[in-house]
């Protein structure tokens, strides 16, 4: 095949499934790439657009942050805990392993 933005870009996708461990079977591969280039057509459109005069309604470094103070709040008994959790063994609980998919 002659060098093509699609194949270029075909290339580049094959190149990150593989570093990815990614096996495409071709159907696949191709639904992405066509993706991929509606994508980039679109966002070569938005880069042609004028927007002379145009301003911003917002920027990310004017805004101001949304985070509230640390401050503590009420705590919850340890006896209405220990009714709550699944498995209780006071005065600890056992809360379901999360990380790794959650399986133990």
């Amino acid at each position: 095949m002659p060098d093509t933005p699609d194949n270029t870009l075909h290339d580049a996708l094959v190149k990150a499934a593989r570093l990815a461990h990614l096996d495409l079977p071709g159907e696949r591969l191709e639904a992405l790439v066509g993706g991929a280039e509606r994508i980039l057509a679109h966002v070569e459109r938005m880069g042609a657009m004028d927007l002379e005069g145009v301003e911003p309604l917002v920027h990310p470094l004017d805004g101001v942050g949304t985070l509230s103070s640390d401050e503590p709040g009420e705590s919850l008994a340890a006896d209405d805990l220990m009714g709550m959790a699944p498995v209780a063994h006071p005065p600890f609980v056992k809360v379901p392993k999360v990380i790794d998919g959650g399986s133990s």
